[in-house]
């Protein structure tokens, strides 16, 4: 009988094995000291992977999950894990990056403490479900595009498990057919809840395609459930904005194109901290690349910096743009604050003034390579780089670190509770040019 021991936990729900007579294994759903039976094993270069395995003796972090679908749906991946110990393990795995993809030495890097906010459960704003050909709604299992179909979720916000549970009801009545994700939103200012359709493409031309599933009764049924849609790529896609306070009295204005957090609570914690951290550091001008709809630009400027925020997606600098007047009465003075669109690159190449001495960098989960060049070659003193993805974090700052900055603070964030996913905070200094 083949027995392994779970050492660690590694990206992807997978806990990992080291096996008699070298090499590793990887075990999906197993938590540190577990003791599994693998039934079934696939063979790759270099490691193994168990395919089918059962639980022989339970590691001392191991739990009951709290969600039934915990091992077929692919969201939580970390459910079975005390929560103390997630974070235990997502600080772990963000050393791990940073000394591996960073060359980092662990005994120099700064303390990293790990900052959660609200619940662990019930924390979501947004979710995706995903719509099969038979207009059925679910989530995909771990590793497959199979439908686990879903009427609820538990780290979602109760209202949008309601939504949930709704929209299911219309997918019986076969409402759904025709598309193939819908993304809903709840949010603090109306519309509360936004249901976002992606249409499964048939052919070239998309106005026919919104045509074929903008059923009169879909229209009617979710205007009865009080749920405001948008189809992706239509105008209201780009121009209906929901809004989510960020600060305070201050809120944050995004459509339905745009980005915005998945967990409110958390996002308040790490924008007040960019704040705070701002003004330790009495930063007056800042650079905002990546800056979504504002997330941070707003905050920054109402705690009286000036600055320029830079965003590919029109429609969030759209919506930025038109929010500012808002901003702006709430405050009672005008704010010193642009923002632009474009890809990062040539929108650098144009700015008229580069006297930043803040950047701070939120760039996507493939990183901010784009952007270093400039950072590198600016006069700014300070850097803030926020990440959703420690391997690509770590590149970063390894590039940073050799063209002359010091990682100066680094904290993690739990904007995903019961899954291995982690939002890190990076503070650099300039000490060499």
């Amino acid at each position: 009988m083949t027995q392994w021991k779970v050492d660690k936990l590694v990206p992807g729900g997978h806990g990992m094995c080291r096996l008699d007579g070298g090499g590793v294994g990887f075990v999906r759903g197993a938590a540190p000291g577990d003791l599994v039976h693998v039934k079934q094993i696939k063979r790759r270069s270099g490691y193994q992977r168990a395919e089918s395995w059962a639980l022989v003796e339970a590691g001392p972090g191991r739990v009951e999950p709290g969600c039934a679908l915990h091992g077929r749906c692919g969201g939580c991946d970390w459910m079975h894990l005390e929560l103390s110990m997630q974070r235990e393990a997502k600080v772990k795995l963000l050393t791990e990056a940073l000394v591996r993809t960073g060359g980092f030495d662990a005994e120099r890097l700064p303390r990293i403490e790990l900052v959660s906010a609200g619940p662990a459960e019930g924390y979501r704003c947004r979710a995706q479900l995903q719509v099969d050909a038979k207009g059925r709604l679910g989530f995909f299992s771990a590793g497959t595009h199979d439908l686990v179909e879903v009427d609820g979720c538990l780290v979602c916000d109760p209202r949008l498990s309601q939504m949930i549970s709704e929209l299911q009801a219309l997918a019986k009545q076969g409402l759904f057919r025709g598309f193939s994700r819908l993304e809903l939103r709840v949010a603090d200012r109306d519309p509360e809840r936004l249901l976002r359709a992606s249409v499964r493409e048939r052919g070239r031309d998309r106005r026919r395609k919104h045509r074929e599933v903008r059923s009169d009764q879909l229209e009617a049924s979710l205007k009865q459930l009080g749920i405001a849609w948008v189809l992706e790529g239509s105008v209201a896609d780009a121009e209906l904005c929901q809004g989510w306070r960020i600060a305070d009295e201050l809120y944050l204005s995004v459509p339905p194109a745009a980005f915005a957090q998945v967990n409110p609570e958390v996002n308040r914690s790490l924008i007040g901290a960019v704040v705070e951290g701002a003004r330790r550091r009495a930063a007056a001008r800042f650079l905002d690349l990546y800056c979504g709809a504002g997330n941070f630009s707003f905050p920054l400027a109402a705690a009286g910096l000036s600055g320029v925020g830079i965003e590919i997606s029109d429609a969030a600098i759209t919506a930025a743009k038109s929010h500012r007047p808002r901003v702006e009465a709430l405050l009672g003075r005008e704010l010193d604050l642009e923002f632009h669109a474009g890809d990062v690159e040539p929108a650098l190449s144009q700015l008229p003034r580069r006297d930043f001495d803040l950047i701070l960098l939120d760039p996507p989960r493939a990183g901010a390579k784009a952007s270093l060049s400039f950072v590198v070659q600016s006069e700014a003193h300070w850097l803030c780089m926020c990440s959703c993805d420690p391997v690509t974090l770590a590149r970063d700052l390894r590039e940073l670190v050799h063209s002359g900055f010091e990682l100066e603070q680094l904290t993690a964030y739990d904007m995903f509770p019961h899954t291995h996913h982690v939002e890190a905070l990076a503070w650099l200094r300039r000490v060499a040019r």
